[in-house]
């Protein structure tokens, strides 16, 4: 399957809090954000802005 590089702007404390996380529980960073964009485009995870913050709902 084919890979293509994908660049956000995120944060800076939740980049450093992800990265120690995924290094705590050992997890690879990449295949992480891969799985959440599948979930998110297979319409399994619903995010939704409530009083200025981020809500997720996982269906």
């Amino acid at each position: 399957m084919a890979k293509k590089s994908y660049t956000v702007t995120v944060e800076d404390s939740i980049v450093t809090a992800f990265k120690e996380i995924c290094k705590e529980q050992n997890v690879n960073q990449s295949m992480l954000i891969e799985a959440f964009m599948r979930t998110y485009t297979n319409d399994h995870i619903r995010l939704e802005l409530v009083n200025n913050k981020t809500e997720t709902f996982v269906k």
